[in-house]
């Protein structure tokens, strides 16, 4: 989807008010917090910035717009608790549970906007197909060593589910 700057701007205050009707407290200083800090009063001034500043509005903006998105789900408290808690560098290699829910949230919005009818439940993600629900379990690679591991872990959520795909 296509935001404007000024639509994007809007985001910082509809995460907090998402987070603030769930009773989550977005902790100072924290990955979102600061994410949350980098659209407030933007004001055009996106196209002066430095390119690694973008790259950070980029990041931000992936965040804000995945959380606005799939607000209206009915699991989506303990994404939301996670990704306010955990780190979200996203061009780092370290684990994070913020950074897994986030891919969770992003695959979610890329399936609804291709008009998938999808929501967030056990094991991450359940899509309604014609044969009945087809599961999703979202595994993030963050190492070749780690590969196996998440493979086998994904691997028990589908069984536990029934029909689907890590």
């Amino acid at each position: 989807p296509f935001l404007s700057y000024e639509k994007i701007a809007l985001l910082p205050a509809k995460v907090r008010e998402i987070y603030e009707k769930h009773g989550i407290r977005i902790r100072p200083c924290s990955d979102l917090d600061r994410m949350l800090d980098v659209w407030t009063n933007m004001d055009g001034k996106f196209e002066n910035l430095p390119p690694d500043k973008k790259v950070k509005a980029n990041h931000a903006y992936r965040v804000l717009h995945a959380i606005v998105d799939c607000a209206g789900q009915t699991k989506i408290v303990e994404p939301l608790r996670r990704i306010a808690e955990n780190s979200l560098r996203l061009g780092e290699p370290e684990p994070s549970s913020g950074k897994d829910l986030l891919f969770e949230l992003e695959l979610l919005q890329y399936m609804r906007y291709r008009k998938v009818v999808a929501r967030l439940d056990e094991p991450d993600i359940v899509v309604a197909a014609p044969f009945g629900e087809y599961f999703v379990a979202c595994q993030t690679i963050y190492s070749l060593e780690n590969f196996e591991k998440q493979l086998s872990s994904g691997t028990r959520q589908i069984e536990r589910h029934g029909a689907g795909v890590i």
